[in-house]
């Protein structure tokens, strides 16, 4: 089949595998922190375009962020910009499109590694599909597609592999532009935990060789080169992560130590991973299933003492065990030794590593079992094995259906009973001629997909019943009366606190309302030093506001309690003469307004003058001010590099004040302030990825010109 066929082909196959996330059958949506985090920062940016400005700032959470700096964005990922384009004409982004978007990625993986299975390795056409299902549909991706950082990151590993390759076969380094476009897309698409792991695997997939020192050499100078293309993001990026508290991640306490962790690699529905069953359920334990293909291809490798290529995806499973397990602390002790590495290195995502390598030893495998020499079988032997992978197959869908699959240990018979038939198909398969061959090669096709589906979609860690239900578009805001809502609209000088029965703090950003709470992993170290004084955190990046402290809400510009009569703070605020209910209040969220609110601008001394807001943007705030004996004015919103101000047009000092925000001093009369951010890294970055980029897509192309 050619290229064309094989993307076409699968890319059906892909939107059948997950008809029912799609409109198609809609059933169940993606939840967690695609519909929490990544649907609000992609809104944001939708609406920031639509308003004609380009997002730098968020207002929304934590007193305002860096929207250029937050990786977690991915806007300078180019798939991202597809969003726009599939949402034009809507008001506001579609949690569909966003779905639709990190499904398609699953396909991406598949068809990358299938053409470097396919083209690179030169395997079997088949244990090419095989291994590239092993790669896109087997556990890892299917339980991370909430993350879609996460997933788009680990797409684009087998194109970076084959860069690799192609450049050990042709014994010159231009393919390698691959893996240096390969890294770029990859940290660009917002996870660098995960790009720390695409550059791990691929140094050790280079270093596995005859010509180590040159490819590992060649590697790293690819990987050295992606760098400059990602300046866009990485320059802000790694300014906002300077300010942020630091978080570390790795350390010698980090790793999987638990052997019972592995289960699921084998047993797929041990830990009963069923739609039904609570999500809190088996805390710690993932499904990372194989699947039938991988265990079939793993038959042939045992029967063969050397394989000719299995040492690189042998050392980047090797590599990628160490610094999962971390055994003794080993890892830990090195990486925690700078403060940065321990920040962007997770164990957790080695996991793809793995993956990745049982994808390619699986084809490998199943790439010498296809390929033996045999005399032809009996035509009743093909019939048969044809019969029962085509009955078992409609089993698993069946079960799958009416969610009756196994749980615990005879869940792995189930993988036992799917891994023994794949493994008879492959073994007929060089015996088998003309349509029988066709037949059996879409049986094992047809049985692998649905050993995968049946395990791996619409399950607790993946999915939710039902479309998502948080609609920002039916109405102004979930669960609150429209008036309340149009009361809350008309003060956007103001900031929301919200209680555990409310919606969280970055769903704001839907409506363009603000907060001072928060969860991101940018919170400011001079923002939680402040927090630490005057609230409580209950999590390290959630905090509550006490509604009794009244001087802490007027220091951080709140004016409205949002909670429930089954919140925590309802029969408080209640009861406080200092808040009052607004009306009506005949929905789920109920709204209280504190008595004489402040701003979230104005003077240090509110008797030192008055002030007017003349333009209130998130990137630029505007105050005609009067005084008749001067003072300091404070922009409630975070001291942050990239903020300038004017005082009658002429460039004026902001210091940092209360800690974590913006003062400037004005002299007595009548001013014009002005404030307005621009991230002091987003041209010179772009700048520098313009030109990387150009000389990049020059080296790619340069042969096809020639």
């Amino acid at each position: 089949m050619t290229t064309r066929a094989i993307a076409i082909a699968s890319f059906l196959f892909t939107a059948v595998f997950f008809i029912e996330y799609t409109p198609l059958a809609r059933r169940v949506h993606i939840p967690f922190d695609l519909a929490g985090y990544h649907f609000p920062l992609a809104d944001y940016a939708f609406q920031s375009l639509r308003q004609g400005r380009f997002p730098q700032w968020d207002p929304t959470i934590y007193c305002g962020l860096s929207y250029a700096g937050n990786a977690q964005a991915a806007l300078f990922y180019p798939p991202s910009w597809l969003l726009p384009a599939m949402n034009w004409g809507r008001s506001q982004l579609s949690y569909q499109s966003l779905q639709n978007l990190t499904l398609t990625h699953v396909w991406l993986a598949f068809l990358l590694c299938w053409l470097w299975l396919r083209r690179e390795r030169a395997l079997h056409p088949l244990a090419a599909a095989l291994g590239a299902g092993v790669f896109a549909f087997s556990g890892f991706l299917l339980l991370n597609l909430q993350h879609f950082g996460v997933v788009a990151g680990y797409a684009w590993m087998p194109l970076g592999f084959s860069g690799i390759d192609a450049a050990r076969r042709l014994g010159k380094w231009r393919p390698l532009w691959k893996l240096a476009a390969a890294s770029a897309l990859c940290f660009l698409a917002g996870y660098p935990p995960m790009w720390v792991v695409f550059a791990l695997c691929m140094l050790a997939y280079g270093v596995a060789s005859k010509s180590a020192f040159r490819d590992a050499a060649w590697t790293a100078v690819a990987l050295a080169a992606s760098l400059p293309v990602t300046a866009v993001q990485l320059l802000p990026a790694w300014e906002a992560t300077r300010l942020a508290v630091p978080e570390a991640r790795y350390d010698r306490a980090s790793g999987v130590k638990d052997p019972a962790f592995f289960l699921s690699y084998f047993a797929p529905n041990f830990n009963d991973f069923g739609l039904e069953t609570p999500v809190h359920t088996n805390p710690g334990r993932e499904y990372l299933y194989l699947g039938a293909a991988a265990f079939s291809g793993a038959g042939p490798l045992l029967f063969r003492a050397r394989l000719l290529g299995a040492g690189p995806p042998l050392a980047v499973a090797m590599v990628s065990l160490l610094f999962l397990v971390n055994p003794f602390g080993i890892a830990g002790r090195i990486i925690e030794q700078s403060a940065m590495l321990a920040q962007v290195f997770s164990a957790w995502y080695f996991l793809a590593g793995l993956t990745a390598s049982a994808a390619l030893l699986a084809a490998l495998g199943l790439d010498l079992g296809l390929n033996r020499a045999v005399k032809p079988c009996p035509a009743w032997l093909s019939a048969a094995a044809l019969a029962l992978s085509l009955g078992w197959s409609i089993s698993l869908l069946l079960r799958w259906t009416t969610g009756s699959l196994a749980v615990g240990w005879l869940s792995a018979l189930d993988a036992l009973a799917a891994t023994v038939l794949c493994g008879l198909l492959i073994f007929i398969y060089p015996a088998s001629t003309g349509r029988f061959r066709l037949a059996v090669a879409l049986a094992v096709l047809t049985l692998t997909a649905a050993d995968y589906k049946a395990f791996g979609t619409s399950k607790r860690f993946n999915a939710y019943r039902g479309p998502y239900v948080a609609s920002f578009k039916a109405q102004p805001f979930p669960g609150m009366n429209p008036a309340a809502y149009r009361t809350i609209r008309e003060h956007p000088e103001y900031r929301i606190v919200l209680d555990q029965t409310a919606l969280f703090p970055q769903d704001l950003r839907h409506n363009s309302l603000t907060t001072p709470q928060g969860f991101d992993p940018l919170l400011p170290a001079q923002y939680k030093l402040l927090i630490n004084r005057i609230a409580h955190f209950r999590t390290n990046r959630e905090f509550d506001i006490d509604p009794e402290n009244l001087a802490a809400a007027r220091l951080l510009g709140v004016r409205y309690f949002v909670t429930s009569e089954q919140g925590p703070m309802y029969k408080r605020l209640s009861a406080s003469p200092g808040f009052r209910l607004l009306l009506p209040d005949d929905s789920y969220h109920k709204v209280f307004e504190i008595s004489s609110p402040r701003p979230v601008f104005g003077w240090e001394s509110p008797e030192d003058g008055s002030a007017e807001p003349a333009s209130w943007e998130p990137e630029r705030r505007v105050f005609l001010l009067r005084s008749n004996s001067g003072g300091r004015f404070r922009l409630t919103e975070q001291f942050f590099p990239g903020w300038s101000a004017t005082l009658d047009g002429a460039g004026s000092t902001i210091h940092r004040c209360r800690e974590a925000f913006q003062c400037v001093d004005v002299p007595p009369g009548e001013h014009r302030l002005e404030f307005r951010y621009r991230s002091r890294w987003l041209l010179p970055g772009a700048v520098i990825s313009f030109c990387s980029a150009l000389l990049l897509a020059m080296l790619a192309t340069r042969p096809l010109l020639g």
